[in-house]
């Protein structure tokens, strides 16, 4: 299977972006969703480097179907929240006192399973495999949104201007409109054309 990612690449710039764009819509719904499953899960994990190979296979042979189910509910859960938090702060508006609360406690949860590991002159915090089992994928993806909003200047993120997919603007001025020329800036011109003549 052919995932929306290995066609159109990684178009965030930053892997916290990259996870809220996990939905392949064409327009401004989240309905898509391109991580239905673990195995979906597991493929994207790698792409994007959250996971090595040799983790995603301890992970696979961790099986709990019931628990699993849940974990990848609360995964999803987390990208929607994240993506109308971050999306509120993009446009200007004032994000829900409860949303952000919600999406408080998911960093603190993550921050809480988290623990400093030394690496040369640096210290890094991560989330284990070995302790976290499956809920270590959202436990390093809710450090990887503590890095984005702590580290990232938010008012260079960006939405599509066709679809959901937010981006970090790395340009002067106004910058790319789009997540990607090849497919929303592609309709949106099409579509311009289509009503020019």
């Amino acid at each position: 299977m052919t995932y929306y990612w290995a066609t159109h690449g990684f178009f965030g710039g930053h892997i916290a972006l990259d996870f809220i764009n996990t939905v392949d819509d064409d327009g401004k719904s989240r309905h898509q969703n391109a991580i239905p499953d673990w195995s979906a899960v597991f493929e994207w994990c790698q792409s994007s480097g959250l996971l090595t190979a040799g983790g995603i296979t301890l992970l696979k042979s961790k099986n709990d179907p019931g628990k699993d189910e849940d974990e990848l509910v609360k995964l999803l859960q987390l990208r929607e929240l994240s993506w109308c938090v971050i999306r509120d702060v993009v446009q200007g508006s004032d994000a829900e006192q409860s949303k952000l609360d919600e999406f408080t406690k998911a960093i603190q949860w993550s921050m809480t399973n988290a623990r400093l590991i030394q690496q040369q002159k640096s210290l890094n915090l991560e989330a284990e495999i070995s302790e976290l089992g499956k809920t270590v994928v959202r436990a390093r993806i809710g450090l990887a949104l503590n890095d984005l909003i702590s580290n990232i200047d938010l008012g260079r993120i960006r939405e599509c201007g066709r679809c959901t997919g937010l981006f970090f603007n790395q340009g002067r001025g106004v910058g790319r409109r789009w997540c990607r020329m090849a497919t929303c800036g592609n309709r949106a011109k099409s579509q311009t054309f289509r009503r020019k003549s």
